[in-house]
């Protein structure tokens, strides 16, 4: 008996579409794709960055110009990274399993057999077998998904460096997830691994870790980096890392994009002025600033229970 292919839907539109699909080995292209770690080594300025020195210019002088930062791992980073590698091009040579005779008697991540194991793997995203099966569950989840799967499918690059030279005099790069060419449209979608994929839980991640921020950038560079590819959409596809592994797909809508646009562009202008005056002291840096409550403290009283 033949099993039914599952609806395709056109993420633009949300409306049922017939195409082709793609199988994923032609859709990654790893000969065009660079690693997390060479991306994050070059030079100019990515989007992170960027939001670091929003945040604070001191923070961006001393992570990408003091030479005095190094970065800690973090096994929620490590987690991301490698449902990002298997789902994006199929690579799970990055991975090992640690062996249970290389942790602890309580199953932890400490004694002499695991600091042998950790220097003998150095460099690679080392994971329980419950992670790493939590890592293949998500990556499953995205395929099954009638949006998210036709998205990974489809052809493009995976990963690839685009960069465009800013009139300011700042290199600004970026590295999408994917560039995906699907029923007629250039779609970019980007995998977030999150504890809740719900609405009101994801506009919240949003706002807090600015993906309207990363939306506006990267479409900022492709439109004007030698391709000059123009994004119909750009789709946020969160997956739970925790079972049933849930996914969902999002949008940004123009009101979020309109503080994306004000903030990024005000950023930029700002950090080709300080990296041309090589001043990163924040205004406040020499005064003594006064604070006022914000509103949500004001009218807090008027919500208790």
């Amino acid at each position: 008996m033949s099993v039914a292919e599952p609806q395709k839907f056109d993420p633009v539109t949300g409306l049922p579409v017939n195409s082709v699909d793609v199988p994923l080995a032609e859709s990654a292209i790893p000969s065009e794709s660079i690693s997390a770690d060479d991306y994050h080594a070059m030079p100019g300025v990515s989007n992170t960055k960027l939001c670091d020195f929003i945040d604070d210019p001191r923070l961006y002088w001393w992570k990408y110009l003091s030479g005095e930062y190094v970065k800690e791992p973090k096994a929620h980073f490590d987690f991301g990274s490698a449902v990002h590698d298997v789902a994006l091009l199929s690579d799970s040579s990055g991975i090992v399993v640690i062996p249970k005779a290389s942790l602890s008697s309580d199953g932890k991540k400490a004694g002499n057999a695991w600091k042998d194991f950790a220097a003998a793997n150095a460099g690679k995203i080392l994971f329980k077998q419950a992670e790493y099966d939590s890592v293949m569950r998500c990556v499953d989840a995205i395929y099954r998904h009638p949006i998210a799967g036709e998205l990974l499918r489809a052809e493009g690059p995976c990963e690839k460096l685009f960069t465009y030279e800013d009139p300011r005099g700042l290199t600004l790069r970026t590295r999408p997830d994917k560039i995906a060419y699907w029923n007629g449209r250039t779609i970019v979608p980007d995998i977030k691994t999150t504890t809740d994929t719900s609405p009101g839980a994801f506009v919240k991640a949003i706002a807090n870790n600015r993906y309207h921020f990363q939306k506006y950038f990267y479409e900022k560079v492709l439109a004007n980096c030698p391709e000059q590819i123009v994004v119909d959409a750009f789709i946020f596809v969160a997956v739970n890392k925790e079972q049933p592994h849930f996914v969902d797909c999002y949008m940004i809508d123009d009101e979020f994009m309109d503080f994306a646009r004000q903030a990024v562009e005000d950023g930029l202008d700002r950090l080709a002025v300080r990296t041309r005056n090589n001043d990163w002291l924040p205004q406040a840096a020499t005064s003594i600033v006064k604070l006022s409550p914000p509103n949500y403290l004001k009218f807090a009283s008027e919500y208790q229970v």
